[in-house]
């Protein structure tokens, strides 16, 4: 192992880096050209503009129309957003249904939309994360409006919905459908064109783009009522000031991904699959959560058998990896996700979340195999 190997990044799920490209695009934002997008002077009409290329570039790696899309602040407003306005938009009891996998934004969502009078209700999922749609279809009633949201690429154990057996449910019983696409969007197809997906919610910053940016694809705008009002901006559906430099970074990172995407996920599918094989006598010490199909290209979820992750420390000095959601309010909270899918709680703590990306490497993940190796041999 080369003596001048520098910290190592596996928290991808977390935050990305913003990519070299993206930063160059929004740099005359700060200074040069700042002017408000709804300005109607030629300050804001450069910006108003810069603001409709990034919605054509996001509407791009989607799929979709790009007035079907609104610029939020990230994906936790954008899934508030899809649930609430929704929500507020029935004019009789209506009924949210999730599953117990999703991320905490989700359920804050749920909350929200309880108050404003919605039913909520919760699926199972199998041992790999994968939703029990017979669940679902029990807790559909006749002539109810009925939304479902579902985290498409799971961000703890990397389990990847079916989209294409709840669309069709969705068509067969008339229910709408809201698909967290934070952590897949980029890195797995989410055809939204083939399927029968209402809202969908991305984040900026998991996709090499700017923090404080995200989007929400809306199908219609009938069934919607915006959350926030005082201004017309985003075709009326989301009032306030654009974020000109955010939106326009967001717009670069679609731009890369529709160009590198597939490519790079080929890529990190091949860093995993080197990572399951490195580990593969370890297996009595370890076990891998979810899927071994049918997941994320660059998730790995590795509980320890034996060991805590205190154990780790001294080897792991120079590798960052997460124990979890990095929305968890601390390192000793534990994990519905893991509890959802069977794994044994007195064990579910010593969970390690891998998260790769961009700047992972071979040798990255070798070390990473070697110290753990190292840590779990010492007995």
């Amino acid at each position: 192992m080369p003596s001048n190997l520098g910290p190592i990044y596996f928290d991808y799920h977390a935050t990305t880096p913003v990519l070299p490209e993206v930063e160059q695009a929004m740099l005359p934002f700060w200074q040069k050209n700042y002017g408000n997008a709804s300005s109607l002077h030629s300050y804001g009409q450069r910006a108003k503009l810069s603001v409709e290329k990034a919605r054509n570039s996001v509407a791009r790696l989607l799929g979709v129309p790009a007035d079907s899309l609104v610029f939020t602040s990230g994906a936790t407003e954008s899934i508030h957003t899809a649930l609430a306005g929704w929500t507020m938009a029935q004019d009789k009891t209506c009924h949210i249904i999730t599953s117990n996998i999703e991320h905490k934004a989700t359920y804050g969502a749920c909350s929200l939309s309880q108050k404003l009078g919605a039913r909520i209700s919760y699926v199972d999922c199998d041992s790999n994360g994968f939703v029990r749609l017979d669940q679902l279809v029990k807790l559909l009633k006749p002539g109810e409006p009925t939304l479902f949201s579902v985290i498409h690429g799971n961000n703890e154990i990397g389990t990847i919905q079916n989209l294409s057996e709840i669309s069709e449910l969705a068509r067969k019983h008339s229910f709408a459908v809201h698909v967290d696409a934070a952590q897949s969007v980029g890195k797995t197809p989410v055809p939204i064109d083939q399927l029968s997906v209402d809202f969908l919610s991305i984040s900026g910053h998991k996709v090499y783009g700017p923090k404080g940016v995200g989007a929400l694809y809306i199908r219609n705008t009938t069934n919607f009522e915006s959350l926030f009002s005082g201004g017309g901006q985003e075709m009326n559906l989301r009032a306030g000031t654009h974020n000109v430099p955010g939106i326009v970074g967001l717009g670069r990172a679609c731009e890369w991904f529709s160009a590198n995407g597939p490519a790079e996920a080929l890529r990190l599918q091949h860093l995993q699959n080197r990572l399951r094989e490195k580990l593969l006598p370890l297996q009595e010490l370890l076990q891998i959560n979810g899927p071994q199909q049918n997941r994320l290209p660059n998730n790995l979820s590795i509980t320890l058998k034996k060991h805590s992750l205190k154990d780790l420390e001294a080897d792991f000095e120079n590798i960052s990896y997460s124990s979890g959601s990095a929305c968890n309010s601390g390192p000793q909270d534990p994990s519905h996700v893991l509890k959802a899918i069977g794994v044994d709680q007195k064990i579910a703590a010593n969970t390690l979340r891998i998260g790769l990306g961009l700047y992972s490497t071979e040798i990255e993940v070798d070390h990473f195999c070697e110290s753990l190796f190292k840590t779990l041999k010492k007995g």
